[in-house]
């Protein structure tokens, strides 16, 4: 959890979503700067919890267990967890921060308030994994990145 990474416009979000809906919860997952100051913020709030740091094997758990993946990072480029949410068959929800994420996802909105509105109405969509980023389209290309890298070896 970290400044650049949109922590506090995701607290903006959930706190116009919770002004309304007590039947919507948050699972943050993450460690960073930021854990402190927004476990503060909603330390009486019901509605979200804190998982911190989860090893990459559990995280299955959570993609089971989750409705939608709200991603508010105003930098990343086309991070793995929303190919992997989108793998899986959960929504995400992202601000448009790169041409691959406006290519893919349909759920993209400007401003903390768009987020909430989408969340509390679900207005969201359930985007299909192109088959360009499947597990193995992008390991070949890697593999093909890698040996070019090496000068063909």
């Amino acid at each position: 959890m970290e400044w650049e990474k949109g922590i506090d416009f995701l607290s903006e979000v959930i706190k116009q979503v919770l002004k309304e809906n007590t039947d919507i919860y948050f699972v943050l997952i993450g460690s960073g700067p930021c854990k402190i100051k927004i476990k503060k913020q909603f330390k009486n709030e019901k509605n979200v919890r804190f998982e911190g740091y989860v090893p990459h094997e559990k995280i299955n758990e959570y993609f089971k267990a989750a409705d939608l993946l709200i991603l508010t990072s105003p930098i990343e480029g086309l991070p793995n967890v929303v190919l992997e949410s989108m793998a899986v068959g959960i929504p995400v929800i992202t601000r448009p921060s790169s041409p691959d994420i406006k290519m893919l996802i349909s759920n993209i909105c400007d401003t903390p308030w768009d987020f909430a509105y989408m969340i509390k109405n679900k207005t969201y969509v359930t985007d299909k994994l192109p088959p360009e980023y499947t597990w193995e389209n992008l390991k070949q290309r890697y593999i093909s990145f890698f040996k070019d890298l090496q000068g063909g070896r």
